[in-house]
């Protein structure tokens, strides 16, 4: 239906939105057809009946739709109808046959055109019928070479359906089935690319004896060529296509369930839809994901601090507003965003940014209450009341505060910021686009929290944080329980007495064993791959369409094209021919169709009135007439040029007019596992290497022949040829960056341990990812390397924690425990939620490839962080001259034998600590 008149007059289209007036590129739609009962025989006399039923139902000639159009003679609009073969793609009419342009068929691949009944999509068989008889009345020599040369023919010589057994179908069948031009190779469908579940060696001996389904395509035809068949113009045409395709689609899905038959339906831009919903930012999800957070935040920051909750809710702002500020960051960078980024990251960067804020606030929580929070227990309760903070040996206590977790905060986001960066060096765009973008995150995260975030709580500090205390001396204890890592000898403390003790630390090392072995084994389990139908949405047409696709049929086409525009492909005939034979011998080659080179050398030996300059000599044409030649082909033998693909040649007012470019389509098959694909394209790209550089493409000097591989398999599987090495590239370099930052913090031992620990985290989440039969690709790559991020935010606050820390290894233990456990839990609950919204995304692949593996980084990052970390730190930290404060050993030679301390003073070792306190303030 057409809309209301707009304000000038004149009708707005429906479908006419954005550039949907503009020239559209021919498309396709594809359609499969399988019986209800998997396994049963589609190759039967009965179901090629309710096929060929199936797409006269769908093409009859009620798919029209109806369309006001200018009339520029009488000024006005009329309606006219239009009707699918209006718009489906169709070869041009050869010479002297553009009158009957309208009878000619549309391009399709159909396993009809086996049969008579090939011809369901024409005007009429009794037009049809009409052409051949106005060819052999008017001019017997044109149909005679329509007909020799380029096999025309009628379907009404070809079997019909109804007159065929099941074993006389199956041998029409087995040799594939050829469209109305029948000596042209681009117009002959492989039995492959037709039927599927098909065994290559069935057909290769024309035995076929089962298949599984029936493959149809339809094109629709390039806008540009639609608008002077139907005389309109070409912003009408580009509406007049949306329009039929639309009812087309509609007509298919009404058919889902044709005669108790399976019909499965992918549109052919319903892939980029999908890929461009999933690479948007979820909205609703991102509000629900900070409402679940902020809930979280008030419940876990209630405390003595009455506005606490309050500072909780601003640093979550604070952190979605660093995400914010990323995305213009990456904009003005010029940073190239994709799924990850746009769907997955703002998730994550809230999940590490918070991770900070609870950091920071859990320790200012435990310094007001460890000097100003005094005991509320007792019957006393008239007691208790309400009083500002004051200060710490004459410093606030964000002052102190900021002394003890800014190091960590440092040093985590330092660490993170260094190894996105490194790893963005690797060449794979999806990869270093998301590295960097990580980086941004980082270091806006920690820019804001430092910045922003930190003088905010000062604000609450000096003027709205009032603090409720009750009489007597301030119970350490207390305030150890409510702001600190858990009471002193409750149950928060449990894992650090275990961690103490020799059994405890055997014990960590033993679990870590245990994980590492176990992450061996999952690493074996991975497979590399991933599907089109982990991507759509599991009730879409697209998803149901590509499961079946992907199980019944191993035919795949691709091109080989010359990659340097410069190329001499005149003077390098016999090296192109040599090269696509090379790779017609291929296992996975089904076909290599006819191209440009062997066509036009074919049309001029046969041609009389062909120059004899253009004549091939030893099956080549002449180098110094190629170009003209090339043209002189192009003019005269229309009906190959435009099923084959007309070669693109420089403009006319060029100098230099010459071949820019060749293709040739070629069919693959038995392409079932993705180690079969990556077979393929390393056999195929070694055959192609042999020909020139493709690093000279645009050197107008360099004329070599330059050829390389395009298509699904290579868009989609070449990323596997080389994902181990970059990805052991991207490992490495973002190691490096933590080890790096880990020496610089606590030396070469602490930097050591880190990366030991974040590396192996890394190796325990691959064996989550094969236990759990996630395949592997560049994406889930990247999902790997965001969760260094998340499991350098546990190893760096433990490390710098115990680093800071004063005594021995128990000691330095206890601090780990009374300092940042309870942050690290805050932490990893805040990332398990930011992240949990993902796992109720619409799409299968947001959960399985990034929920999972968030959720899993996070427990693992747990074990690691709280039970095995410590006990590794401890383990070498003095042998090997981790850096850090003097122990409490030291403090006797500090402040000199035989010093007596003053009176309550607490000994030596207080009024140390009291100056190492001073210092760091």
């Amino acid at each position: 239906k057409v809309d209301d008149e707009s304000e000038d007059g004149v009708p707005a289209y429906p479908y006419c939105d954005d550039d949907a007036c503009e020239r559209q590129l021919k498309h396709t739609h594809l359609l499969l057809h399988l019986p209800e009962n998997e396994g049963a025989d589609v190759l039967t006399q009965e179901f090629l009946i309710q096929h060929y039923e199936l797409l006269t139902s769908i093409l009859h000639d009620d798919l029209n739709v109806e369309m006001p159009i200018w009339n520029e003679d009488d000024e006005i609009y009329e309606n006219r109808t239009f009707f699918y073969r209006d718009v489906c793609d169709k070869i041009d009419a050869p010479d002297g046959l553009e009158s009957f342009y309208h009878l000619i068929p549309c391009n399709r691949m159909t396993v009809l055109d086996c049969f008579q009944e090939g011809g369901f999509d024409f005007v009429s068989q009794g037009e049809l019928d009409l052409l051949w008889l106005y060819l052999t009345v008017s001019d017997p020599e044109l149909k005679s070479m329509l007909q020799d040369y380029y096999g025309i023919q009628g379907y009404a010589d070809l079997p019909s359906i109804y007159d065929m057994t099941d074993d006389e179908i199956k041998e029409q069948v087995s040799n594939g089935c050829k469209g109305w031009v029948t000596n042209i190779e681009a117009m002959q469908w492989p039995t492959p690319a037709i039927v599927g579940g098909t065994d290559p060696k069935e057909f290769a001996e024309m035995d076929l004896s089962f298949g599984s389904a029936f493959f149809t395509q339809f094109i629709i035809s390039d806008t540009k060529k639609t608008a002077p068949r139907m005389d309109i113009s070409l912003e009408e045409s580009a509406v007049v296509t949306k329009m039929l395709e639309a009812a087309f689609s509609e007509r298919i899905r009404e058919h889902f369930g044709f005669q108790g038959t399976t019909v499965r339906y992918l549109r052919h831009n319903a892939l980029y839809e999908i890929l461009n919903d999933v690479s948007e930012q979820n909205i609703p999800l991102l509000v629900k994901g900070l409402i679940l957070m902020g809930s979280f935040c008030i419940l876990s920051m209630i405390s003595k601090m009455v506005f606490l909750p309050i500072l909780s809710l601003i640093g979550l702002a604070v952190v979605f507003l660093s995400v914010n500020t990323t995305y213009w960051i990456m904009a003005a960078l010029d940073i190239p965003t994709s799924v990850t980024t746009n769907s997955v990251l703002p998730f994550l960067a809230i999940g590490m940014g918070v991770d900070d804020m609870f950091i920071l606030l859990r320790m200012f929580q435990k310094t007001a209450l460890e000097e100003f929070g005094g005991s509320t227990s007792g019957s006393d309760v008239d007691s208790i009341k309400i009083q500002p903070l004051g200060t710490v040996s004459g410093h606030s206590c964000l002052t102190v505060t900021m002394s003890e977790v800014g190091r960590s905060m440092t040093l985590t986001s330092v660490s993170n910021f260094f190894a996105f960066m490194l790893a963005s060096m690797v060449p794979v765009l999806a990869v270093s686009s998301f590295c960097q973008s990580c980086a941004v995150v980082v270091a806006v995260n920690y820019i804001v929290i430092i910045f922003l975030f930190a003088p905010i709580v000062g604000i609450f500090e000096r003027t709205l944080a009032p603090i409720v205390v009750g009489k007597g001396k301030p119970d350490p204890d207390a305030a150890d329980a409510e702001g600190g890592g858990g009471a002193k000898e409750g149950f928060g403390m449990m894992p650090c007495r275990l961690q103490q003790s020799a059994a405890g630390k055997g014990l960590a090392l033993g679990m870590k064993a245990i994980l590492l072995v176990t992450a061996a084994v999952g690493v074996a389990k991975i497979e590399y791959g991933l599907s089109i139908a982990d991507i759509a949405p599991s009730d879409s047409d697209e998803y149901l369409f590509t499961e079946v696709f992907q199980r019944e049929f191993s035919f795949q086409p691709i091109k080989v094209r010359t990659g340097n525009t410069y190329a001499d492909i005149g003077g390098r005939q016999q090296e192109f021919i040599d090269t696509i034979e090379l790779i017609e011998e291929n296992e996975y080659v089904l076909q290599v169709m006819d191209y440009w080179l062997p066509a036009m050398v074919a049309y001029l030996n046969t041609s009389e009135v062909c120059p004899s300059e253009y004549k091939p000599v030893d099956g080549l044409v002449p180098v110094a007439n190629y170009t003209e030649a090339l043209e002189w082909w192009i003019s005269k033998d229309s009906l190959s040029v435009n099923i084959i693909g007309k070669p693109y040649m420089s403009k006319k007012w060029l100098p230099d007019r010459r071949q820019l470019e060749a293709v040739v389509d070629i069919y693959l098959y038995n392409l079932w596992e993705t180690s079969d694909y990556t077979k393929m394209i390393g056999e195929v790209e070694a055959i192609l290497a042999k020909t020139g550089a493709r690093s000279n493409i645009y050197d107008p000097t360099y004329d070599e022949l330059s050829l390389f591989g395009m298509g699904v398999p290579f868009t989609f599987f070449e990323q596997y040829m080389t994902l181990d090495k970059y990805g052991l590239q991207v490992g490495c370099l973002a190691m490096l960056g933590v080890w790096f930052v880990g020496i610089v913090s606590g030396g070469i031992y602490c930097g050591t341990v880190m990366m030991f620990v974040v590396a192996t985290m890394m190796l325990e989440l691959l064996g989550f990812i094969g236990f759990a039969g996630l395949k592997f690709s560049a994406l889930p790559m990247v999902t790997v390397l965001s969760c260094i991020g998340i499991s350098v935010e546990f190893v760096g606050h433990i490390s710098s924690s115990y680093g800071a820390a004063s005594g021995d290894a128990n000691d330095r233990i206890e601090h780990v425990y009374t300092h940042v456990y309870l942050p690290i839990i805050d932490g990893s609950v805040s990332t398990i939620l930011a992240v949990l919204m993902l796992g109720s995304s619409d799409f299968n692949f947001v959960r399985l490839y990034f929920f999972l593996p968030y959720v899993a980084i996070v427990v693992i990052g747990l074990i690691n962080g709280l039970v095995v970390l410590p006990v590794l730190l401890s383990l070498g930290w003095n042998r090997f001259g981790g850096k850090g404060k003097r122990s409490l050993a030291d403090s006797e030679v500090a402040v000199g034998p035989g010093a007596a301390p003053e009176a309550g003073s607490g000994g030596g070792v207080e009024l140390l600590a009291v100056k190492e306190k001073e210092e760091t303030l």
